[in-house]
């Protein structure tokens, strides 16, 4: 055998050892960091639950807010949007995510049980091979539905305002879901007062409602704040518990005339969710560019920034 080959065979050797070596190693880590020979956990997949919450007071009055039920309609179906694309991440078949349309209860709200079942979409009900068609004609049996819920508060003559602060006090925990394998996302269309006829109560400096008799000692005050807080100002706490929950509240239409208004309403706001302890809270005022609205809508679903 010459040189040549000797050197060719003597190369080929200590390539083979080389690889050899690595590939027994990597099987000795792999196996120390998993002892048991237990496979490593899977990453959870998060399905979202969407809760609209909807107040139908005066706001989507026509006289007062032109316009406003038609924007409303709009942000139904950008957050169907969202929540297909969360369905269509998962393919279809492992989609357990939820959809919900709640109307806040007032007084003078008409009877809306024959529209009940349609403003839910629970993709957990339906079998593997039926997910993908029934999204879709479920997402637009929702949209018709919610078109034909807003033609009939149009028709409405008297508002006695939307019980939000008793909604969360009592009701809001039978729409979420506990555990980490959801992410609750509620939103509230609402013009960021609050009131409800029948609930008007006062706990020293907390309120069940905001509005201008609870407002107007902070309006276009610059030091407003430092009074906020040693008064401990707000709403009175409702005892609600929302962790793994993030709220959107959308559409606030605070009154002009005060420089400070959309600030006094998001610090009323945000200091009772806080104490809910929900996980994340932002509101936004209403804009007349829908395309900033959407952004907002996406950014704050997707954990976009």
């Amino acid at each position: 055998m010459d040189s040549k080959l000797k050197i060719i065979v003597i190369t080929l050797f200590c390539i083979t050892f080389f690889v050899s070596s690595v590939f027994t190693f990597l099987i000795i880590v792999t196996k120390s960091s998993n002892v048991k020979g237990e496979p490593p956990p899977l990453k959870p997949i998060n399905h979202l639950n969407i809760l609209l919450l909807l107040d139908l007071s005066d706001r989507v009055q026509e006289k007062v807010n032109y316009g406003q039920s038609q924007r409303d309609i709009l942000i139904i179906q950008e957050l169907l949007k969202v929540f297909s694309q969360a369905v269509k991440r998962k393919l279809y078949i492992k989609s357990k995510d939820k959809f919900q349309i709640v109307v806040i209860p007032q007084e003078t709200n008409p009877n809306f049980s024959d529209l009940v079942d349609a403003f839910t979409i629970d993709m957990s009900k339906f079998k593997m091979r039926e997910k993908k068609g029934m999204l879709k004609s479920s997402t637009e049996s929702l949209i018709q539905k919610s078109k034909e819920l807003y033609q009939r508060v149009g028709k409405l003559n008297r508002y006695s305002g939307a019980d939000i602060w008793k909604f969360f006090k009592e009701d809001i925990r039978l729409y979420i879901e506990d555990g980490k394998e959801y992410q609750n996302l509620v939103v509230l269309l609402t013009d960021g007062y609050m009131f409800a006829k029948n609930n008007k109560c006062r706990l020293s400096n907390r309120f069940t409602f905001i509005m201008r008799w609870n407002l107007w000692r902070f309006r276009n005050k610059f030091d407003w704040e430092t009074e906020f807080d040693s008064g401990d100002y707000g709403l009175i706490k409702t005892d609600t518990q929302l962790p793994n929950t993030k709220v959107l509240l959308l559409e606030f239409k605070p009154e002009t005339e005060f420089n400070n208004e959309f600030q006094i309403l998001s610090k009323y706001w945000t200091k009772w969710f806080n104490e809910m302890n929900v996980s994340q809270v932002e509101m936004y005022k209403s804009y007349n560019d829908f395309s900033k609205l959407k952004d907002q809508i996406i950014n704050f679903a997707m954990d976009k920034k």
